[in-house]
């Protein structure tokens, strides 16, 4: 209906018992202010449906009061849209009902009474009913019905992409109850008997222990050990994944597969799809819908985007790590850019992994099929995680130059399915022309440091023994135990000192804490006399500094204090070691005459630190002692001293 048309329908007007209502006072206090006294309720509703019509007249106490028969706004719900009449103002108006009235323009007793109503019963439950609504109120059904008609042409866009989702496969719910669930098989303590979830049949066991993994004798699927005593019923749940072809490209769909377990055996199950990502047929995203709460409505629906909770979610998206449904990819993908990437066989493991990850990643490098296809399907769940900028060389297309080894090392580890840091050690090994047994490089990968380095000077088995024997622990927070990270530390300070690594006594020290300290302690002082070179070189031109800018006029003392220039561009640097400060950072400033540093020494004391002075364009900028400490009392006084003798300069100067 036209807007011209709605106001020929008569306004309600204001009845007696609304008048009798606004009568009514209520005492209202707030927190850290004074109480007030206000109206009982500050809007008043009348409700009133013609031909599908439905409209809402907001009456407030304040024009009932001055005896205003009728509504200040008019509000009609019909065609799915809404239209707001304001009386007062004589036009039309798009804000919700929420935002109809200007808090400023109430009066304090109506502020008092904010969110207080009056209706009838009867008309409330018709505005719900007409609404749809599982709101209490008035207000709030209608603002629901405001908020989701203003975002309609979302909405309307949203539901036509879902429409052309297709059905769910008949056996994609058998897969997630039997596949795509983790599975469990039950028995009795001190019995070998057990009931497999997933082929529901009771099978005799060898060996099995609370909390391990194993396989189903029957069905031949993994299962996790549980005793009927232990864990009788529980809720269990895991993220599957299914993809589909539609038109004009692919989704993908993420669920969560739920089942409820009782004695061994699967008393409920159920699927609950939360994210829809559709692409085009390059297999470019186009766009994500997630299943939640539609803005500020209660409207459950799909929506435009991922629902944050908070500010983030893992991996820069909601869906998490999921097993894939295999059963449909091969038709899926055949024809398309990932007909060749090795999703299907990947997904046939049954391992959970990131298929947004997957599908960029193999969109984009060829040798993550080849990675697959051969077994190594660790190393393929560490390069997704990268996507765009993996680890190995993904843009090659035969295995061996993707992880780069030669026939050796390939060999060594091809059918191993290696964790990424035994390969990474693997690769190490080659680099330095290190022979490891597979043995020797899973203990190597496990020490978490790069050892491979330094067994050029001596073999994986005795420098291993040694960290053995020698190394127990590879991490203490304590910081109280020798660890391989202080070994590997020491072995790089041997190194960088040029000592002899090829001697035993130097590569594998009785006394490893003690050593290491002492390597410690001998690379700081050859740091510092590295650093006195350089300094030594700018004391020629701290010197013309000095002259040019007369800072030697900024010297001075009185009975107790001096404070005095530093001698040298090393002494600045000891100033700042000895005091736990940055005044170091500062000599290249002092040099080029931007600021000075000057010293103040106890007379009594001279060349011990006390306080470090910044001086710049004769004004003090600064003035800190050790670890950055305030001015004492005996140092304030002695700065006024300084600054009045520089003003007094100052002016003799002008």
């Amino acid at each position: 209906m036209k807007k011209k048309a709605l106001l020929t329908l008569p306004a309600m007007q204001v009845t007696e018992d609304m008048r009798r209502a606004a009568g009514e006072t209520k005492r209202y206090q707030y927190w850290r202010s004074a109480s007030i006294t206000g109206p009982k309720y500050q809007k008043y509703f009348r409700v009133k449906e013609t031909e599908g019509i439905l409209e809402i007249d907001v009456f407030t106490w304040g024009r009932i009061q001055a005896g205003q028969q009728g509504p200040l706004y008019r509000i009609f719900l019909h065609d799915g849209k809404y239209d707001t009449w304001d009386a007062e103002k004589e036009k039309w108006r798009t804000a919700t009902i929420a935002h109809l009235m200007d808090w400023w323009s109430r009066t304090d007793e109506e502020r008092a009474a904010y969110g207080t109503y009056w209706y009838r019963e009867n008309e409330r439950k018709l505005v719900i009913a007409y609404t749809k609504s599982d709101a209490e109120d008035i207000e709030s059904a209608v603002l629901q019905w405001q908020q989701y008609e203003k975002y309609r042409g979302e909405t309307e866009i949203i539901d036509a992409e879902m429409s052309l989702i297709p059905d769910i496969p008949k056996s994609f719910e058998t897969w997630a109850m039997k596949t795509g669930l983790n599975q469990y098989m039950f028995y009795e303590s001190g019995r070998k008997v057990g009931l497999c979830t997933a082929c529901g049949k009771y099978h005799t066991l060898k060996d099995p222990k609370y909390g391990k993994e194993g396989i189903c004798p029957g069905c031949k699927r993994k299962v996790t050990y549980k005793t009927y005593k232990k864990g009788p019923k529980f809720n269990d749940h895991m993220p599957v994944a299914l993809i589909q072809k539609m038109p004009g490209g692919y989704v993908f769909r993420y669920f969560t597969a739920y089942q409820y377990i009782d004695c061994g055996k699967r008393k409920d199950f159920s699927l609950s799809e939360c994210i829809r990502i559709t692409y085009d047929r390059q297999w470019k995203r186009r766009a994500i819908y997630s299943y939640h709460r539609y803005k500020t409505s209660n409207k459950i629906r799909w929506c435009n985007g991922y629902e944050r909770i908070g500010y983030y979610w893992a991996n820069g998206k909601e869906e998490g790590e999921a097993r894939l449904y295999p059963g449909n990819l091969r038709k899926v993908l055949k024809g398309s850019k990932l007909e060749y990437s090795g999703m299907l066989e990947y997904a046939k493991t049954g391992v959970e992994f990131y298929q947004q990850n997957y599908i960029e990643t193999a969109r984009e490098f060829p040798g993550i099929e080849k990675l697959v296809k051969a077994g190594f399907y660790n190393l393929t769940g560490t390069c997704i995680d990268y996507r765009n900028r993996p680890p190995i060389e993904l843009y090659e297309k035969k295995v061996r130059k993707v992880l780069g080894l030669n026939g050796e090392y390939f060999n060594l580890i091809k059918d191993k399915n290696p964790m990424w840091e035994e390969y990474r050690t693997a690769k190490e090994c080659q680099d330095e022309g290190i022979r490891a047994t597979w043995e020797q490089i899973q203990e190597m990968a496990g020490l978490g440091r790069n050892f491979a380095i330094y067994m050029k000077y001596t073999t994986p088995h005795k420098m291993l023994r040694y960290i053995k024997e020698n190394v127990p622990v590879r991490y203490d927070p304590t910081g109280e135990v020798t660890t391989t990270s202080d070994y590997h530390d020491y072995l790089q300070l041997a190194a960088e000192l040029k000592y002899n690594l090829r001697d035993k006594w130097i590569l594998y020290p009785k006394n490893l804490k003690e050593r290491h300290e002492q390597l410690i302690e001998e690379k700081r002082e050859k740091d510092l006399q590295v650093q006195k070179a350089t300094d030594d070189e700018k004391d020629e031109m701290l010197n013309k500094a000095i002259k040019k800018k007369s800072w030697r006029e900024y010297e001075m003392e009185t009975d107790d204090l001096l404070i005095r220039l530093p001698n040298s561009a090393y002494e600045i640097r000891q100033e700042g070691n000895r005091q736990h400060h940055c005044v170091a950072t500062y000599i290249d400033r002092m040099v080029q005459g931007e600021t000075c540093i000057l010293f103040i020494r106890k007379k009594a004391n001279p060349d011990k630190s006390y306080y470090t002075v910044e001086v710049k364009d004769d004004v003090v900028i600064q003035v800190r002692g050790k670890y950055n400490m305030s001015p004492s009392e005996d140092v304030e006084e002695f700065m006024e001293i300084f600054k009045r003798r520089i003003k007094r300069a100052e002016r003799k100067a002008s």
